[in-house]
């Protein structure tokens, strides 16, 4: 059931930010973000025109009904949260470019600055110096003194190295102090790492079916303000294990998408606790199929970087993270060899089949070729692929090369490889993807809206009186976490 004040209020929340630190103007999310003073970065723009045009739907559309409100609010906080970091990245892109700036007009001064130092140290070394009279061992005793001096610009020492020291992936060392290292997290197990100024209390990971039947993963997590100072966002760092395997399968310290914690325009005050949903729409890599069919998830989060309430950093830098009872390995696709050869190819197709070139990988049992009925009542192709996972694990998708051929003609109407949009045709299989051993009955998707060919008039009425013929190459496959299997297929003679 659509709650509609939710959708208003999760839309506003963006609004305004849009409007207060990136100084959007206009009417509503989409005249915000086309004005806004400062980069939005592209993925994000498009998040947020999404969802203005789910909210649109709501508020105008009579009937249209929101299976999941929580999932768009959810939505709009994770959006939330990304502005406010590309807001604090554009601050500190513009503060460099005044410092450069000012570094320029104080150039000359320090040009004059390297001079006078060069005069010092040439009137220094002069025989003439008084110095020269100061006895050897008095002389070597300044000398030492001022060597061994801390120089006024080097850095103090961290009071705290265990929570400086590089993502290793063990805890912080302790030796020498008495203390023993944390246990590691058992399989199966999340656990939180705060930081100087906000404890992570509890962390929650699962799955659920979003607004649009699709899975979505689902992580939130109970944190305390540790602090004296209102807490505006925070950004943190997750690692995702599976299966008892040693490395995880999500690492968003080695990529592009950290995850975010929004806690809204009164932010978290001093000593409050709040459960917090972390923003992970738009991040694909906790989609994988491994990761939702896994019997077992571990998961750590670790608060990297904290705002305060005046958008300002502040608090200690990320903490170790700690060990995980692992050992297990991931598992290895299988050997594949070609399962079609040249002859045999050449003998289907001049018998008027479609033709399949696969590896011993993927099977293809089944392809039908008709015509199906369109959101518009127009008819287009239709491809039906019957298919069997022999490689040993999961598969997200396979990607074909394709030829349509007219029978009677030895040149295709239709060749994948020249195609502006994409030279492959991929077949997806699902969220879950295909598991090992088993057998699926999928679409291969098309783009006839791009490549107008396929609803040529001559291409339709071979389709619809059995005259059009395929022949599919195997590309490549995608398996469960995301890997690509290059086809072991012979090329199309």
């Amino acid at each position: 059931m659509t709650d509609l004040n939710k959708i208003i209020a999760g839309a506003k929340s963006i609004e305004r930010i849009l409007t207060e630190q990136f100084g959007g103007t206009g009417r509503g999310m989409r005249e915000k973000l086309d004005s806004a003073r400062y980069p939005i970065p592209q993925p994000l723009q498009q998040r947020i025109a999404y969802l203005a045009r789910v909210r649109n739907r709501c508020v105008h559309e009579e009937g249209y009904e929101l299976k999941d409100t929580e999932d768009y609010v959810r939505k709009c906080e994770s959006v939330c949260a990304e502005l406010q970091e590309a807001h604090a990245i554009a601050m500190r892109v513009a503060q460099q470019r005044t410092l450069r700036r000012g570094n320029g007009n104080v150039r000359l001064l320090k040009l004059g600055g390297v001079a006078l130092a060069l005069a010092g140290v040439w009137w220094a070394m002069q025989p003439s110096r008084p110095d020269a009279s100061m006895p050897e061992a008095e002389l070597a005793t300044v000398q030492n003194t001022e060597a061994d001096a801390p120089s006024p610009a080097a850095p103090v020492p961290d009071a705290a190295p265990a929570r400086r020291q590089q993502d290793t992936g063990a805890p912080a060392s302790s030796a020498g102090q008495g203390e023993k290292a944390s246990p590691p997290v058992a399989i199966g197990a999340h656990q939180g790492i705060g930081n100087d100024v906000l404890a992570v209390e509890s962390v929650e990971f699962g799955y659920a079916k979003g607004g649009f039947n699709d899975t979505e993963p689902r992580i939130a997590v109970t944190v305390r303000n540790t602090s004296d100072r209102t807490i505006s966002s925070a950004r943190a760092d997750g690692r995702l294990y599976v299966g008892g395997e040693a490395t995880p399968l999500v690492d968003t310290t080695a990529g592009d998408k950290p995850l975010y914690l929004f806690f809204g325009d009164e932010g978290l005050a001093p000593g409050a606790r709040r459960k917090v949903s972390v923003g992970l729409f738009g991040d694909d890599r906790w989609k994988l199929p491994d990761a939702i069919n896994a019997g077992k998830r571990t998961l750590l989060l670790r608060i990297a970087q904290v705002s305060d309430g005046r958008k300002e950093d502040f608090g200690g830098g990320p903490r170790a993270w700690p060990a995980v009872q692992a050992g297990a390995s991931a598992a290895a696709p299988k050997a594949a060899t070609p399962t079609t050869d040249a002859a045999t190819y050449r003998q289907r197709f001049q018998a008027g089949e479609h033709v399949v070139l696969s590896d011993s990988r993927l099977d293809v049992g089944k392809v039908a070729l008709s015509l199906k009925a369109d959101s518009f009542g127009d008819k287009e192709p239709n491809i039906q692929l019957t298919m069997t996972n022999h490689a040993g694990l999961t598969l997200s998708d396979a990607a074909f090369h394709l030829q349509l051929f007219i029978q009677g003609e030895n040149k295709p109407v239709i060749d994948s490889d020249h195609n502006t949009f994409s030279k492959d045709v991929r077949l997806y299989f699902g969220d879950a993807g295909l598991a090992d051993g088993g057998t699926v009955k999928r679409e291969l998707y098309i783009n006839s809206f791009h490549d107008t060919t396929w609803k040529a008039p001559d291409v339709l009425k071979a389709i619809r009186e059995g005259r059009a013929q395929l022949v599919l190459r195997l590309a490549s496959l995608t398996d469960g976490r995301n890997n690509t299997l290059q086809s072991k297929a012979i090329t199309i003679p």
